[in-house]
């Protein structure tokens, strides 16, 4: 699995903490750990092909989100992504604009950009905040050799 925008690598904690074994790679555009390739998600392709893409906390901060997630889809079987959605965030245009986001979209657009940049939603959840949603998503390369 490829994580797109890491962190400290928490999601892999979490995952060991949970008893599962994945082979991890890990990218931010702040690599804070040896471990962690430098990745900018707004310019470059993935470097291999991946079963699982995870980017939670990334998509509100990418410039030119339809292009980066489609530079993603051929080269993943399955995507999990997270979004503050609008319709359930109380955030106000000047709070978007010191937070650094580009994309403040709802539900409905985030699901439509995604499926347009070669994405099929499968399932989403709304996390305990009531205002995130998380998405698992096909790519592409679902049909992709491994």
């Amino acid at each position: 699995m490829a994580d797109i925008g890491c962190g400290d690598m928490k999601f892999e904690q979490a995952l060991q903490a949970g008893g599962l074994v994945v082979e991890y790679h890990a990218f931010d555009l702040h690599p804070q750990h040896p471990r962690v390739r430098p990745f900018d998600a707004n310019t470059q392709p993935l470097p291999a092909h991946f079963d699982l893409l995870v980017m939670l906390g990334v998509t509100e901060y990418l410039s030119d989100l339809p292009a980066s997630l489609a530079r993603f889809a051929p080269a993943t079987r399955l995507g999990l992504f997270s979004h503050v959605v609008s319709e359930l965030s109380s955030h106000q245009p000047g709070r978007i604009a010191e937070l650094g986001w580009r994309n403040h979209l709802s539900s409905g657009e985030f699901e439509s950009v995604c499926e347009r940049s070669g994405w099929q939603a499968v399932d989403s959840v709304l996390t305990a905040n009531g205002r995130t949603r998380i998405w698992l998503l096909r790519g592409r390369g679902a049909n992709a050799g491994p």
